[in-house]
């Protein structure tokens, strides 16, 4: 699996989608034309991400935590899953990162992940991520069916 960086400031569900498949943001972005969100004022929700995967010919449902601590979570979640999560208190705009062999995928680089950060243009690579972040707290994940 590799890094597709986000190209808009709330395209890292577009961009963790790209990575699941194995395409490019752009032909990610194609999956999510007729649905609400975007990526850059909005966002995407899971369900909106599920059925992009969906158009994309893969199965995937949305899946809510039973564990209550951060490590127990991580534990539940298998490789090729999109976690979305909360990486500060108060976090308005959540964040969605790909689960690899090799760590997290991260669509977004280091300088995005500040409260105080603002979106400068696209990521330049995105970053893979070998330990999970102190603070993040995982929400939810999309998990292959099947």
């Amino acid at each position: 699996m590799r890094n597709v960086p986000q190209q808009g400031p709330m395209g890292c569900g577009v961009a963790c989608v790209a990575m699941v498949i194995g395409c490019t943001y752009e032909r990610s972005r194609r999956y999510f034309v007729r649905l609400p969100g975007n990526d850059i004022e909005r966002g995407y929700c899971c369900w909106e991400l599920v059925w992009a995967l969906a158009a994309a010919g893969l199965r995937f449902r949305k899946r809510t935590f039973g564990a209550r601590t951060v490590d127990a979570r991580l534990k539940s979640v298998p490789v090729g899953a999109i976690v979305r999560v909360r990486r500060w208190p108060g976090d308005r705009w959540l964040h969605y990162v790909v689960k690899s062999k090799t760590g997290w995928r991260d669509p977004m680089d280091s300088g995005g992940h500040s409260k105080r950060a603002k979106w400068t243009g696209s990521c330049r690579r995105g970053q893979l991520l070998r330990e999970w972040p102190r603070g993040w707290r995982p929400l939810s994940a999309i998990v292959p069916i099947g």
